[in-house]
Parts: structure tokens; C-alpha cells; sequence
């Protein structure tokens, strides 16, 4: 935008690049809120595909801490980005471990999207890593597609085969968000799973939920919530597979937690054990709708008002698969 004001031509052949930085700083406030701009560009990059690929890098720097954006876009055409493809990758300067493990870390973050259309549709797709990632022996936070490392983790600890070891001080607080979404009306598919620790088996929680179109433009749904079998979310990306959940597991059950809807063909003691029992082989579900305020509320045609939950097993129809996010993932932009 800022280039198109300053009637500055964008890079049009495949190497050429427009640099902004000097512009930024002459451009940001005297009130010393805005960072330093140490690097603004838009350089053309060869094509993928036959598509054009577009690097955009935006590197600051406030009160000794900087920041560091690249984004790999790549439309249909020069003209035409109705459909495209890319990848955003964000790195922090270094942390402490703040008793999560020793050293420092790198808040970090990839993001791969991608939008289509489908018979008039705009469908749009992401796959979003988050994580804290290890500062030291020479450990990349980014793989060499530019995505969050955590498959390259496992070369520092060996998966954390030594009792030893402490998977911690290698990498925590990761994430991961996934979806596939109707851009017009919100309908579609999303997942959410976390990982507080670093182990390779530590069991990822989250949810995967699923948006329905409702009556007068309004929206409802459910989601499936719970945790993994000994999935996390760097193993989930290392050795593939699906992540969802599989069971619920409560490291501090309690007793008075509101009681879950059954199912009647469920054991009459299992709203009990689910409150008392660390895990078990169901998984929680919630239902939701939007009410004339557009606010979401329990849609009580599925779900009771008491708990605002029910229990089912993973090979109920009632079950929510994750989402599909086609060729998103496969797609490498990043020369």
C-alpha cells in the first residue's frame, strides 16, 4: 500500500527488489512508539508452479527486542489473486526459560494458507505452528521450507528415549490451529490442539469443531473436545498421520464438576468416572447456535442446559473429523 502511494513500482521480473526501509523510518512518528525499521523489501521471486512468488521481509527493532516477518505470496496471476498460496513466518528475539526449561528460546511462528474458489465459493485454508523453540547449539527454529522446526527437535533430545533428558528445555508452549472455511458465511472446519511441555509423546489437548449454516444468515455447530494417545504436536509433524482426539484426560479430576449428558446406551456410572478418573475412551462434545443477537448460546436441541456437554465415543456418527486442508501443506514457496 505504502508503495503504491509513494508511486514506487513494483518488482517485476524475477530477482528485483524494492526497498522500503529507508521510507518507513522517514515515515513513523517522532512520539518514539514506532520501531526502528532495520529491513522493508518486496523482491519478485522465480516461479512455482507457473505462478509469480512475491517475498516480502519486515524486520524491526523497539527497545532492544526485534521482530522478524517474512511473507511468501504467490497469486494466480500478477493480476489475478482471487486464488493463492503462501507462507507467513515470525520470529521474536530471544526469551528466558522462565522455569520451563534452561537457555533461551525463540517465540516463533509459520503460517501456510491458501484460498480457492470453488464454484463461486472462496474457500480458505490454514495450517498455523506456534511454539518456543531452544536459542542454542546452532539449533534452527525453521526448517528449510521456513516452517516451526518442531520435526527437527527431535534430533537435539532423541525423542527423549533417556529418562534423563528434559524435552523442556528444547522447546514448550506449542500450538497448532488448522482449517478449512467458507469465506462468505464462516461455515466449515477448524482444529486447536496444545502442548505446555516438549515431550514427544505428551499428549496434545485441544478440540476440532465443526460450523453449519442456520436459518436467517445465523450459524451452529458442535465441537469435539479431548486429548491425544501419546500424539503431540511436534510428532504429529515429524512422523504424520491425523492428531484428534481420542479420549478425555484430566490431570486434576473433580468431583464437582457439572455432570455430562449420556447417551442411553452409555454405563450409568461413567458421568462419575469422568469427573473422578484421570482418562477414558470418551471425548466430550458441545453444541452451539446463534441466537437473533447473533450471540452464540448451548443449542439445547442437542445438548442440555445442566452441563452443556455430553460424553460420546470416537466411532459415533456424532464424531467430527478434522479438517481437509488439501494441497495447503504440501505447497513450498520459500526458495
Amino acid at each position: 500500500c505504502l508503495a503504491g502511494k509513494e508511486g514506487k513500482a513494483l518488482p517485476q521480473a524475477a530477482g528485483e527488489v524494492l526497498d522500503l526501509t529507508q521510507l518507513l523510518n522517514d515515515k513513523k512518528g517522532t512520539d518514539g512508539k514506532a520501531p526502528t525499521f532495520d529491513k522493508v523489501t518486496l523482491k519478485r521471486l522465480d516461479d512455482k508452479d507457473g505462478r509469480p512468488v512475491f517475498e516480502t521481509v519486515i524486520n524491526t527493532t523497539k527497545d532492544n527486542k526485534t521482530e522478524e516477518l517474512t511473507i511468501w505470496h504467490s497469486p494466480a496471476s500478477t493480476t489475478d489473486n482471487q486464488s493463492y498460496e503462501g507462507l507467513i513466518r515470525f520470529k521474536r528475539s530471544k526469551e528466558p526459560g522462565n522455569g520451563a526449561g534452561n537457555g533461551e528460546f525463540y517465540p516463533v511462528m509459520s503460517i501456510q494458507y491458501g484460498r480457492s474458489v470453488e464454484d463461486g465459493v472462496k474457500k480458505v485454508r490454514a495450517s498455523v505452528r506456534r511454539g518456543r523453540l531452544v536459542a542454542q547449539n546452532g539449533f534452527e527454529p525453521f526448517n528449510s521450507d521456513g516452517l516451526v522446526n518442531f520435526e527437527g527437535v527431535s534430533s537435539l533430545d532423541s525423542e527423549c528415549s533417556d529418562p534423563s533428558c528434559n524435552a523442556n528445555n528444547y522447546l514448550n508452549a506449542n500450538s497448532l490451529v488448522e482449517y478449512n472455511m467458507n469465506e462468505s458465511d464462516s461455515t466449515g472446519t477448524m482444529m486447536y490442539w496444545r502442548n505446555p511441555g516438549g515431550r514427544y509423546k505428551e499428549a496434545a489437548r485441544g478440540f476440532v469443531f465443526k460450523i453449519e449454516a442456520s436459518e436467517g444468515g445465523l450459524n451452529k455447530g458442535c465441537a469435539i473436545s479431548g486429548a491425544t494417545q501419546d500424539v503431540s504436536v511436534r510428532r504429529y509433524f515429524k512422523d504424520g498421520g491425523e492428531i484428534k482426539p481420542t479420549r478425555f484426560w484430566h490431570p486434576s479430576p473433580n468431583p464437582a464438576w457439572e455432570t455430562p449428558d449420556l447417551g442411553t446406551t452409555e454405563p450409568t456410572d461413567l458421568a462419575t468416572k469422568f469427573k473422578t478418573d484421570t482418562e477414558g475412551s470418551y471425548v466430550t462434545r458441545q453444541c452451539f447456535k446463534q441466537n437473533g443477537e447473533g450471540l452464540y448460546e448451548i443449542d439445547t436441541g442437542l445438548i442440555t442446559t445442566g452441563a452443556g456437554y455430553e460424553l460420546i465415543k470416537t466411532d459415533s456418527d456424532k464424531f467430527i473429523q478434522p479438517p481437509s486442508l488439501g494441497t495447503i501443506k504440501e505447497k513450498r514457496l520459500k526458495n
